[in-house]
């Protein structure tokens, strides 16, 4: 599958600004690897604040519900659906309708490209790609090319957002949540906690989520 940097413009925004408050790793399980054997896989979470600005924070909502819209009535039905489950006897919560995640994917609008900017010049050592689920789902990752994987595996927020609907609206930090070594850890001067180690022989998949 052929993986697409995605886009930046020029930004005045400093890493400088973010500060991180939450870093835990869960979940921690020996999983098999394609080489034989298994590694360690942990579950990562790091939450920054200061990532996402008022500004882009209410162009992203209005883009995923409608400008006005009154959230007290839960999310508007044209763009949501409670049809995201994390298993087939689990409860259904609301999430972003398939073809809505495919228009903000393609889409250049400026909130959008300036969150993507912000992503990249935070972390300058990672290619940072949309990857869709069903994407993820069908291809694997070769664990034997672990710089690879790292590289072509991380997924913008712009791709993932899911999820329940209030959480989505008041929130005006960010949260990063990482599979099998856990996400690149921000800049020091950013006050970040220390780098989630990869403790296995290969990094068959690894996904970095957003929640603005």
């Amino acid at each position: 599958m052929m993986l697409t940097p995605v886009a930046t413009h020029e930004t005045t925004w400093d890493p400088k600004q973010v500060s991180v408050p939450l870093c835990v790793s869960l979940d921690a399980c020996f999983v098999p690897i394609s080489t034989g054997g298994v590694r360690l896989d942990t579950a990562n979470i790091v939450v920054l604040d200061d990532f996402i600005s008022e500004g882009e924070r209410q162009e992203l909502l209005d883009y995923i519900t409608h400008s006005g819209w009154d959230h007290a009535q839960g999310p508007p039905s044209d763009r949501w659906e409670k049809a995201t489950s994390d298993a087939a006897d689990q409860p259904r919560t609301w999430g972003l309708k398939g073809e809505v995640l495919r228009q903000l994917s393609s889409s250049q609008m400026r909130a959008k490209v300036e969150v993507q900017s912000r992503l990249c010049k935070l972390y300058p050592e990672v290619i940072w790609c949309h990857q869709p689920s069903d994407a993820i789902q069908q291809s694997a990752v070769p664990s034997e090319k672990p710089a690879e994987a790292y590289q072509g595996s991380c997924t913008n927020a712009a791709e993932g957002v899911q999820g329940q609907h209030q959480e989505r609206t008041g929130a005006a930090g960010s949260s990063y949540q990482g599979q099998g070594g856990g996400c690149p850890t921000p800049p020091e001067d950013s006050h970040a906690c220390q780098q989630a180690s990869n403790m296995g022989s290969g990094l068959s998949s690894h996904t970095c989520q957003q929640a603005g």
